[in-house]
Protein backbone atom coordinates (compact mmCIF):
# COMPACT_ATOMS: atom_id res chain seq x y z
CA UNK A 1 0.00 0.00 0.00
CA UNK A 2 1.39 3.37 -0.98
CA UNK A 3 1.94 6.14 1.51
CA UNK A 4 1.84 9.80 0.45
CA UNK A 5 3.54 11.52 -2.51
CA UNK A 6 4.26 8.31 -4.37
CA UNK A 7 5.65 6.72 -1.21
CA UNK A 8 5.26 3.32 0.37
CA UNK A 9 3.62 3.65 3.13
CA UNK A 10 14.17 4.30 19.63
CA UNK A 11 15.86 2.25 19.67
CA UNK A 12 16.69 -0.25 16.98
CA UNK A 13 18.02 2.71 15.00
CA UNK A 14 21.69 2.82 14.16
CA UNK A 15 23.95 4.43 16.76
CA UNK A 16 24.74 8.12 16.23
CA UNK A 17 26.95 10.76 17.82
CA UNK A 18 25.64 13.65 19.89
CA UNK A 19 28.21 15.97 18.34
CA UNK A 20 26.41 16.93 15.16
CA UNK A 21 24.95 15.80 11.86
CA UNK A 22 27.31 14.45 9.27
CA UNK A 23 27.46 15.11 5.57
CA UNK A 24 23.96 15.02 4.05
CA UNK A 25 24.29 14.33 0.31
CA UNK A 26 25.79 15.06 -3.06
CA UNK A 27 23.04 17.10 -4.69
CA UNK A 28 22.89 18.99 -7.98
CA UNK A 29 26.40 17.74 -8.72
CA UNK A 30 27.87 19.50 -5.68
CA UNK A 31 28.78 17.78 -2.43
CA UNK A 32 26.86 19.44 0.38
CA UNK A 33 27.04 19.25 4.15
CA UNK A 34 25.00 20.61 7.00
CA UNK A 35 27.99 22.70 8.10
CA UNK A 36 27.24 26.37 7.58
CA UNK A 37 23.63 26.21 8.68
CA UNK A 38 22.56 28.92 11.11
CA UNK A 39 19.30 28.24 12.91
CA UNK A 40 17.52 29.94 15.73
CA UNK A 41 19.20 33.32 15.37
CA UNK A 42 16.80 36.13 16.22
CA UNK A 43 17.09 39.37 14.27
CA UNK A 44 15.26 42.42 15.56
CA UNK A 45 12.62 43.71 13.21
CA UNK A 46 13.03 47.12 11.72
CA UNK A 47 11.30 49.61 9.47
CA UNK A 48 11.29 48.63 5.83
CA UNK A 49 12.11 44.96 6.49
CA UNK A 50 9.89 42.38 4.76
CA UNK A 51 7.45 40.51 6.95
CA UNK A 52 6.45 36.89 7.07
CA UNK A 53 2.83 35.62 6.93
CA UNK A 54 2.29 36.04 10.68
CA UNK A 55 3.52 39.62 10.70
CA UNK A 56 7.05 39.22 12.08
CA UNK A 57 9.88 41.25 10.60
CA UNK A 58 12.13 39.08 8.45
CA UNK A 59 15.86 39.06 7.86
CA UNK A 60 17.46 39.00 4.42
CA UNK A 61 20.12 36.36 3.77
CA UNK A 62 21.77 36.89 0.43
CA UNK A 63 18.90 37.60 -1.93
CA UNK A 64 16.38 35.47 -0.01
CA UNK A 65 13.91 36.46 2.69
CA UNK A 66 13.73 34.31 5.82
CA UNK A 67 11.98 34.66 9.15
CA UNK A 68 14.07 36.28 11.91
CA UNK A 69 14.39 33.13 14.01
CA UNK A 70 15.04 31.02 10.91
CA UNK A 71 17.98 32.84 9.27
CA UNK A 72 19.92 30.12 7.46
CA UNK A 73 23.19 30.49 5.58
CA UNK A 74 23.74 28.50 2.38
CA UNK A 75 25.13 25.01 2.76
CA UNK A 76 28.88 24.88 2.09
CA UNK A 77 30.64 22.29 -0.08
CA UNK A 78 32.20 19.29 1.65
CA UNK A 79 35.65 20.46 0.52
CA UNK A 80 35.30 23.43 2.88
CA UNK A 81 34.80 21.03 5.78
CA UNK A 82 36.73 17.81 5.06
CA UNK A 83 35.39 16.05 8.16
CA UNK A 84 31.87 16.27 6.75
CA UNK A 85 30.41 17.29 10.09
CA UNK A 86 29.60 20.42 12.05
CA UNK A 87 32.53 22.50 13.33
CA UNK A 88 33.43 22.00 17.02
CA UNK A 89 30.65 23.54 19.09
CA UNK A 90 28.36 23.56 16.07
CA UNK A 91 26.36 26.41 14.59
CA UNK A 92 23.13 24.50 15.11
CA UNK A 93 22.20 25.24 18.70
CA UNK A 94 21.27 22.53 21.15
CA UNK A 95 22.39 18.95 21.53
CA UNK A 96 18.82 17.66 21.16
CA UNK A 97 18.50 19.17 17.67
CA UNK A 98 21.98 18.03 16.65
CA UNK A 99 21.11 14.53 17.82
CA UNK A 100 17.85 14.49 15.84
CA UNK A 101 19.65 15.54 12.65
CA UNK A 102 22.44 13.03 13.26
CA UNK A 103 19.95 10.18 13.81
CA UNK A 104 18.15 11.04 10.56
CA UNK A 105 21.42 11.30 8.63
CA UNK A 106 22.66 7.98 10.01
CA UNK A 107 19.44 6.18 9.09
CA UNK A 108 19.56 7.65 5.57
CA UNK A 109 23.12 6.37 5.16
CA UNK A 110 22.11 3.02 6.63
CA UNK A 111 19.67 2.70 3.71
CA UNK A 112 22.42 3.47 1.21
CA UNK A 113 21.95 7.21 0.77
CA UNK A 114 18.89 6.97 -1.52
CA UNK A 115 18.09 10.20 -3.39
CA UNK A 116 14.68 11.08 -4.81
CA UNK A 117 14.20 13.63 -7.57
CA UNK A 118 11.78 14.28 -10.43
CA UNK A 119 12.09 12.93 -13.97
CA UNK A 120 11.30 14.77 -17.21
CA UNK A 121 7.61 13.96 -16.78
CA UNK A 122 7.56 15.50 -13.30
CA UNK A 123 7.16 12.11 -11.58
CA UNK A 124 9.02 11.34 -8.39
CA UNK A 125 11.83 8.93 -9.14
CA UNK A 126 14.59 7.19 -7.22
CA UNK A 127 18.17 7.23 -8.43
CA UNK A 128 19.01 3.57 -9.12
CA UNK A 129 22.38 1.80 -9.06
CA UNK A 130 22.63 2.35 -12.82
CA UNK A 131 22.27 6.10 -12.37
CA UNK A 132 18.80 6.15 -13.97
CA UNK A 133 16.00 7.89 -12.09
CA UNK A 134 12.83 5.80 -12.13
CA UNK A 135 9.58 5.42 -10.14
CA UNK A 136 9.62 2.38 -7.84
CA UNK A 137 6.69 -0.05 -7.78
CA UNK A 138 5.17 -1.63 -4.70
CA UNK A 139 7.06 -4.81 -3.79
CA UNK A 140 10.33 -3.43 -5.19
CA UNK A 141 13.00 -1.05 -3.97
CA UNK A 142 15.18 -0.97 -0.92
CA UNK A 143 12.48 -1.85 1.59
CA UNK A 144 12.48 -5.32 -0.03
CA UNK A 145 16.25 -5.78 -0.24
CA UNK A 146 17.35 -8.74 1.92
CA UNK A 147 19.79 -6.60 3.93
CA UNK A 148 17.32 -3.76 4.57
CA UNK A 149 13.83 -5.23 4.73
CA UNK A 150 14.01 -6.21 8.40
CA UNK A 151 14.99 -2.66 9.42
CA UNK A 152 11.39 -1.53 8.86
CA UNK A 153 10.28 -3.73 11.74
CA UNK A 154 12.73 -1.89 14.00
CA UNK A 155 10.62 1.23 13.40
CA UNK A 156 7.48 -0.77 14.19
CA UNK A 157 9.18 -2.10 17.33
CA UNK A 158 9.80 1.49 18.43
CA UNK A 159 6.09 2.26 17.90
CA UNK A 160 5.15 -0.78 19.98
CA UNK A 161 7.42 0.26 22.85
CA UNK A 162 6.24 3.88 22.92
CA UNK A 163 2.52 3.47 22.15
CA UNK A 164 1.63 -0.17 22.88
CA UNK A 165 0.28 -0.58 19.34
CA UNK A 166 1.35 -4.04 18.13
CA UNK A 167 -0.57 -4.76 14.92
CA UNK A 168 1.90 -3.50 12.28
CA UNK A 169 4.69 -5.65 10.79
CA UNK A 170 6.62 -5.49 7.53
CA UNK A 171 6.38 -8.41 5.09
CA UNK A 172 9.80 -9.64 3.92
CA UNK A 173 8.57 -12.94 2.49
CA UNK A 174 9.38 -11.94 -1.11
CA UNK A 175 12.47 -9.76 -0.79
CA UNK A 176 15.00 -9.21 -3.55
CA UNK A 177 12.54 -9.55 -6.44
CA UNK A 178 13.06 -6.21 -8.20
CA UNK A 179 14.87 -2.87 -7.94
CA UNK A 180 12.17 -0.69 -9.51
CA UNK A 181 9.56 -2.52 -11.64
CA UNK A 182 7.38 -5.34 -10.30
CA UNK A 183 7.58 -8.24 -12.78
CA UNK A 184 4.18 -9.79 -12.03
CA UNK A 185 1.93 -11.51 -12.85
CA UNK A 186 1.10 -12.13 -9.18
CA UNK A 187 0.26 -8.99 -7.17
CA UNK A 188 3.01 -7.19 -5.30
CA UNK A 189 3.29 -7.30 -1.52
CA UNK A 190 0.89 -4.98 0.27
CA UNK A 191 2.81 -3.88 3.38
CA UNK A 192 1.68 -1.29 5.97
CA UNK A 193 2.75 2.28 5.28
CA UNK A 194 5.70 2.97 7.60
CA UNK A 195 6.66 6.63 7.06
CA UNK A 196 5.07 7.83 10.32
CA UNK A 197 6.74 4.98 12.22
CA UNK A 198 10.08 6.09 10.78
CA UNK A 199 9.60 9.74 11.81
CA UNK A 200 8.37 8.72 15.26
CA UNK A 201 11.36 6.41 15.75
CA UNK A 202 13.77 9.27 14.91
CA UNK A 203 12.26 11.47 17.62
CA UNK A 204 12.24 8.67 20.19
CA UNK A 205 15.90 7.92 19.49
CA UNK A 206 16.74 11.64 19.80
CA UNK A 207 15.22 11.76 23.28
CA UNK A 208 11.87 13.47 22.69
CA UNK A 209 9.16 12.40 25.14
CA UNK A 210 5.52 11.90 24.17
CA UNK A 211 4.64 15.24 25.79
CA UNK A 212 7.07 16.89 23.36
CA UNK A 213 6.46 14.85 20.19
CA UNK A 214 3.71 12.22 20.15
CA UNK A 215 4.92 9.00 18.48
CA UNK A 216 2.31 7.26 16.35
CA UNK A 217 1.89 5.02 13.30
CA UNK A 218 -0.15 7.91 11.84
CA UNK A 219 1.28 11.30 10.90
CA UNK A 220 -2.02 13.00 11.72
CA UNK A 221 -1.73 11.99 15.39
CA UNK A 222 1.51 13.88 16.05
CA UNK A 223 0.44 16.82 13.87
CA UNK A 224 -2.88 17.22 15.69
CA UNK A 225 -1.17 16.79 19.09
CA UNK A 226 1.17 19.68 18.24
CA UNK A 227 -1.66 21.76 16.76
CA UNK A 228 -3.76 21.31 19.90
CA UNK A 229 -0.82 21.95 22.29
CA UNK A 230 -0.86 18.39 23.67
CA UNK A 231 2.77 18.01 22.54
CA UNK A 232 4.94 21.00 23.29
CA UNK A 233 8.07 20.94 21.08
CA UNK A 234 6.47 22.10 17.82
CA UNK A 235 4.10 24.73 16.53
CA UNK A 236 1.98 23.98 13.46
CA UNK A 237 1.71 26.68 10.80
CA UNK A 238 0.07 26.56 7.36
CA UNK A 239 2.16 26.97 4.25
CA UNK A 240 3.73 29.03 2.85
CA UNK A 241 6.18 28.84 5.76
CA UNK A 242 9.86 29.41 6.44
CA UNK A 243 11.60 26.29 7.70
CA UNK A 244 14.90 25.35 9.31
CA UNK A 245 16.68 22.08 10.07
CA UNK A 246 14.65 20.08 12.57
CA UNK A 247 11.28 21.26 11.23
CA UNK A 248 8.78 18.91 9.57
CA UNK A 249 6.77 19.54 6.41
CA UNK A 250 3.53 17.67 5.79
CA UNK A 251 0.88 17.12 3.15
CA UNK A 252 -2.44 15.31 3.08
CA UNK A 253 -3.12 12.59 0.54
CA UNK A 254 -6.16 11.12 -1.13
CA UNK A 255 -7.05 7.49 -0.40
CA UNK A 256 -9.98 5.22 -1.08
CA UNK A 257 -11.19 5.93 2.47
CA UNK A 258 -10.62 9.70 2.18
CA UNK A 259 -10.86 10.65 -1.53
CA UNK A 260 -11.05 14.38 -0.74
CA UNK A 261 -8.64 15.06 2.17
CA UNK A 262 -8.80 18.25 4.27
CA UNK A 263 -7.24 21.41 2.86
CA UNK A 264 -6.82 23.27 6.16
CA UNK A 265 -4.85 22.57 9.32
CA UNK A 266 -7.96 23.02 11.45
CA UNK A 267 -9.76 20.15 9.67
CA UNK A 268 -7.08 17.51 10.25
CA UNK A 269 -8.29 14.53 12.30
CA UNK A 270 -6.34 12.22 14.60
CA UNK A 271 -6.95 8.50 15.00
CA UNK A 272 -9.50 7.35 17.55
CA UNK A 273 -12.20 9.51 16.00
CA UNK A 274 -14.97 8.39 13.68
CA UNK A 275 -13.64 7.98 10.16
CA UNK A 276 -10.03 7.45 11.23
CA UNK A 277 -6.98 9.72 10.94
CA UNK A 278 -6.43 12.09 8.03
CA UNK A 279 -4.05 10.35 5.56
CA UNK A 280 -0.80 12.35 5.55
CA UNK A 281 2.90 12.26 4.81
CA UNK A 282 5.66 14.24 6.58
CA UNK A 283 9.41 14.63 6.05
CA UNK A 284 12.14 16.07 8.31
CA UNK A 285 14.01 19.16 7.08
CA UNK A 286 17.75 18.50 7.25
CA UNK A 287 19.18 21.52 5.45
CA UNK A 288 18.12 24.72 3.69
CA UNK A 289 20.08 26.43 0.90
CA UNK A 290 18.54 29.84 0.29
CA UNK A 291 21.06 30.62 -2.48
CA UNK A 292 19.43 27.82 -4.53
CA UNK A 293 15.95 28.28 -3.01
CA UNK A 294 16.04 24.62 -2.03
CA UNK A 295 15.44 22.71 1.20
CA UNK A 296 16.44 19.10 1.72
CA UNK A 297 14.43 16.61 3.77
CA UNK A 298 14.74 12.99 4.86
CA UNK A 299 11.66 10.81 4.93
CA UNK A 300 10.78 7.17 5.34
CA UNK A 301 8.72 5.02 2.99
CA UNK A 302 9.57 7.37 0.12
CA UNK A 303 9.60 5.28 -3.05
CA UNK A 304 10.10 2.22 -0.85
CA UNK A 305 13.14 3.56 1.01
CA UNK A 306 14.52 6.11 3.43
CA UNK A 307 15.38 8.91 1.05
CA UNK A 308 16.75 12.43 0.75
CA UNK A 309 14.26 14.69 -1.01
CA UNK A 310 14.64 18.02 -2.81
CA UNK A 311 12.07 20.58 -1.63
CA UNK A 312 11.99 23.65 -3.94
CA UNK A 313 11.16 26.90 -2.13
CA UNK A 314 9.08 29.81 -3.37
CA UNK A 315 10.52 33.20 -4.37
CA UNK A 316 10.57 34.28 -0.72
CA UNK A 317 12.44 31.18 0.38
CA UNK A 318 9.45 29.38 1.91
CA UNK A 319 8.00 25.89 1.66
CA UNK A 320 4.76 26.27 -0.28
CA UNK A 321 1.95 24.10 -1.54
CA UNK A 322 2.13 25.85 -4.90
CA UNK A 323 5.70 25.11 -6.03
CA UNK A 324 5.50 21.36 -6.71
CA UNK A 325 2.20 20.05 -8.14
CA UNK A 326 3.04 16.53 -6.93
CA UNK A 327 3.85 17.78 -3.41
CA UNK A 328 1.17 20.12 -2.12
CA UNK A 329 2.71 20.84 1.28
CA UNK A 330 -0.12 21.85 3.62
CA UNK A 331 1.79 22.75 6.78
CA UNK A 332 5.10 23.04 8.57
CA UNK A 333 5.76 21.87 12.10
CA UNK A 334 8.35 24.33 13.39
CA UNK A 335 10.57 23.45 16.32
CA UNK A 336 10.01 26.00 19.08
CA UNK A 337 13.04 28.15 20.08
CA UNK A 338 13.37 26.58 23.54
CA UNK A 339 13.72 23.10 22.00
CA UNK A 340 15.98 24.38 19.21
CA UNK A 341 18.51 25.47 21.86
CA UNK A 342 17.89 22.59 24.28
CA UNK A 343 20.74 20.41 25.48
Amino acid sequence: MRDGLGDRMGDGLADTSHHGARTIARLLGVALTVAGLLAGCATPGGAGMPRDPVGRASAVVGSAVVAPDRAIQPIVPVEANPLGRLPPGGVIEGRRLRTLLAVADTEWRRWGGQRVSANAQGELCAVLASGRCEPVDDGCGREQMPGLCAIVDQYWDSIQRTTGIRRFRHDCSRSGVCEARWPGPEPALDTPAWSAAFISALFTRAGFGADEFLPSPYHADYVVAARDARAQAYEVVPTPAWVAPGDLICSTRATRRVPDPPRTVADLRASGLGGGPTPMHCDLIIAVDQSRRMAYAIGGNVLQSVALIDVPLDLQGRVSGEVQPDRAWLLAMRLRPAWRAMD
